[in-house]
């Protein structure tokens, strides 16, 4: 089922794909997994085995997120019990921690 239209006029707003499971894709007919957002390379993927990626249409872990991250706010980021994953090699958990304000300089 297609419902609208897209930027262009063959791709349809939302999509669903009933003989596949009922996967649905937001701006695509390609799909990647249980939700695809995007065209090309899509922007957010939902894959059947609950992971999700963001800028890969194949996540390989619970979040993958293929480009930077920005965590901003007066929130915190917590990680219990993981270790930090650089290049392949895991290394001790070793944070730096930078006061950018402007009462810090």
């Amino acid at each position: 089922m297609a419902v609208g239209t897209s930027t262009d006029t063959n791709t349809p707003a939302l999509y669903i794909d009933s003989g596949n499971g009922g996967n649905i894709g937001i701006g695509t007919t390609t799909l990647a997994g249980l939700l695809t957002v995007g065209t090309t390379t899509p922007s957010l993927v939902v894959a059947p085995n609950g992971n999700v990626g963001i800028g890969t249409n194949a996540p390989g872990a619970k979040l993958e997120v293929a480009g930077n991250v920005l965590v901003n706010g007066a929130g915190a980021l917590e990680v219990a019990t993981a270790r930090l994953q650089v290049n392949g090699v895991n290394t001790d958990p070793v944070f730096v921690i930078k006061n950018t304000s402007a009462a810090a300089h």
